[in-house]
């Protein structure tokens, strides 16, 4: 993956972990898993999430945390679009992440708040 995707991730979560909130040893997750060597047309920014290392291992490692980010939106099937899964962090907000490197709150039932959130 390239520098500026990593920086411009970082940027739109706030460097901190979806899963936890925490900002030390945090890393860019893939949602839908890229494999071995796989396509880096997987690299798009509604793919990409920053997860503290110990979950993003866990996700792959235990299926009750598997079944967590599945709900959660952190881990998203291969015949799903990324973009068009919700994720929620961890305050419990919900969020769609497109691939302009914004992400759009969901309020009540509208889709977003009327402009990507920039906290």
């Amino acid at each position: 993956m390239k520098e500026s995707i990593r920086k411009r991730i970082f940027k739109r979560d706030h460097g901190i972990c979806w899963h936890c909130g925490t900002d030390e040893n945090v890393t860019i997750h893939h949602r839908t898993n890229r494999g071995m060597g796989g396509s880096k047309n997987l690299d798009m920014p509604s793919n990409l999430v920053v997860m503290c290392s110990e979950f993003n291992f866990l996700m792959e490692a235990d299926l009750a945390a598997f079944r967590l980010a599945k709900k959660r939106g952190w881990k998203v099937s291969k015949y799903q679009r990324a973009a068009e899964i919700e994720i929620e962090n961890h305050e419990g907000r919900t969020f769609l992440l497109d691939d302009m490197f914004r992400r759009w709150e969901k309020i009540g039932n509208r889709e977003d708040g009327g402009s990507p959130t920039q906290e």
